[in-house]
C-alpha cells in the first residue's frame, strides 16, 4: 500500500511539472507574438509573462525575427515532496516574425 501511495504522489509530480512546462510555452508564445508588434519588444514581453519569470529578447533585424526565452523555477503543491525533489528549472523558447508597430489613431 505505501508503495502505491508513493507511486500515485509522483505521477502527480511528473504531471505538474509537465503542466507548468506546457504553461510556460504557451506564456513564451504569447510573448513573441506581442514583442513582435511593440515599439519595445523587452518591455512588452515582460508585461505579459508569470511573476518571477526570467525573460530574455533577442531582435534579430536582419532576419526580421524576435526570439523570447523564458525561464523560471518550478515548484510544488504537494507537501513534503519539495523537500526530496530539487526544484527543476524549466525554459520555453518561441521565435516568430517582426511585425510594424501597431499605431492607434
Amino acid at each position: 500500500m505505501p508503495l502505491l501511495a508513493l507511486s500515485a504522489v509522483l505521477v502527480l509530480v511528473v504531471l505538474q511539472v509537465c503542466l507548468a512546462a506546457l504553461r510556460l510555452d504557451d506564456a513564451a508564445r504569447r510573448a513573441a507574438r506581442i514583442a513582435a508588434a511593440a515599439r519595445n519588444p523587452s518591455e512588452a514581453a515582460t508585461r505579459v509573462v508569470p511573476p518571477g519569470t526570467r525573460v530574455v529578447v533577442r531582435v534579430d533585424e536582419a532576419e526580421s525575427l524576435v526570439t523570447v526565452e523564458l525561464s523560471r523555477s518550478w515548484t510544488t503543491d504537494v507537501p513534503l515532496v519539495g523537500r526530496w525533489l530539487p526544484a527543476p528549472r524549466l525554459t520555453a523558447e518561441a521565435t516568430t516574425v517582426l511585425e510594424p508597430p501597431i499605431v492607434i489613431g
